[in-house]
């Protein structure tokens, strides 16, 4: 659906065979809509880079350096051995590798969302899900429609409250935007979720 595929499953188990469980149903902090819009998820993918890529790189380049530096504390001292010499090469390779691979994603994953049309998507915020939906005029049965249900009770599902979006990180790989405007003002979803989550909500106050 767009930009938004299913990541997680229902997350049903049994726990306690005979026993009668009652299912706590979520509460239901908030609901709207919003139009794709290719600014508002480049904004949300940058703030995800520096939070969480720049943070892997920086310490993939330091732990690269020191093997640098040793390499050519052995090229300096015992000369130019193979051993020295592949080392240096390959620390070299994976620095360049380190900084360039980023930088590709972030001009990929620009060049994606401009090429995705106008779509219009339903999101729905409970104390334990967000659910998103594509609200295709074309498929008139709703539970037919193209959706994502993100369980934010998963310890890998971060959320970054920024100024004018909720950012959904997802084991640190997969970015949901969702512009505040969708919910016209509701201010619940941040008294709710900062409890629920805890140090998994995290307020971005800068820009």
């Amino acid at each position: 659906m767009g930009m938004f595929n299913d990541m997680f499953g229902s997350g049903d188990s049994a726990d306690g065979a005979g026993e009668e469980i009652v299912a706590k149903t979520p509460e239901v902090i908030a609901k709207g809509e919003f139009i794709y819009a290719p600014e508002d998820v480049i904004a949300g993918y940058n703030l995800f880079r520096k939070r969480y890529i720049l943070k892997q790189t920086i310490l993939r380049l330091v732990i690269v350096g020191i093997a640098l530096a040793s390499s050519i504390f052995m090229l300096v001292t015992e000369g130019a051995t193979p051993i020295t010499v592949v080392c240096l090469a390959l620390c070299v390779l994976c620095a360049a590798w380190f900084i360039k691979t980023p930088i590709d994603n972030k001009r990929k994953t620009s060049k994606a969302v401009r090429e995705v049309g106008e779509e219009r998507y339903g999101v729905e915020v409970t104390t334990e899900t967000v659910k998103i939906t594509l609200l295709d005029e074309a498929i008139e049965n709703e539970e037919d429609r193209p959706g994502t249900l993100i369980h934010l009770n998963q310890y890998v599902v971060d959320i970054l409250d920024a100024v004018g979006l909720y950012v959904i990180v997802v084991a640190k790989q997969k970015v949901f935007v969702i512009p505040k405007g969708a919910f016209r003002g509701n201010d619940k979803i941040r008294e709710k979720l900062s409890v629920a989550m805890e140090t998994r909500y995290k307020i971005i106050e800068e820009n």
